[in-house]
């Protein structure tokens, strides 16, 4: 049988990759006021909980992993749109 956590995080990372092409996505086609927060929004929770997960884990690597992706989803927000 699966280890649970080793099962956590394969979702966590699913859901993350997820959520992160659909940012890419709102960020490429609409960039709307409206979405645009909600996608930021969405997208730093699941990073965090990708990063608790991380630590949990004592996996550390993939926590900076995580943190500098989540990071690097939300510049473009950040400089472009002034959020």
């Amino acid at each position: 049988m699966e280890n649970p956590n080793t099962r956590i995080e394969k979702i966590s990372a699913i859901i993350f990759l997820i959520v992160g092409t659909l940012e890419v996505l709102e960020y490429i086609f609409i960039q709307g006021l409206f979405s645009a927060p909600i996608v930021i929004l969405a997208s730093v929770i699941v990073g965090i909980v990708n990063i608790i997960v991380a630590i949990i884990s004592k996996k550390y690597i993939n926590m900076l992993f995580y943190a500098l992706l989540t990071i690097a989803l939300n510049m473009g927000y950040m400089l472009i749109i002034g959020y």
